[in-house]
């Protein structure tokens, strides 16, 4: 995944010494290095990935994919989570 975070400067009221942080995700990506990983994918009836090639970036915002327990972005809710700074 990458994206970006933004600290709010609030402290978590939930968890002590946390603080509030947004995050956007801008993608969800995955790089297959191995044949035998290529392989188990490609043959994995509960993926969705499809055609894998070794070394190179795919994206899987809206894959399901259960033995890696992936789902599609559009199912996935965060809306705050907090982080610890020390």
């Amino acid at each position: 995944m990458s994206g970006t975070y933004h600290l709010t400067g609030k402290k978590s009221t939930d968890v002590e010494d946390f603080w509030n942080i947004n995050y956007f995700i801008d993608t969800r990506t995955i790089r297959v290095f191995t044949l035998s990983f290529q392989n188990m994918l490609l043959d994995e009836t509960s993926c969705g990935i499809g055609q894998v090639v070794l070394g190179r970036s795919m994206d899987i915002t809206d894959i399901r994919c259960s033995v890696l327990n992936i789902v599609p972005f559009s199912e996935v809710s965060i809306s705050i989570i907090t982080f610890i700074l020390e």
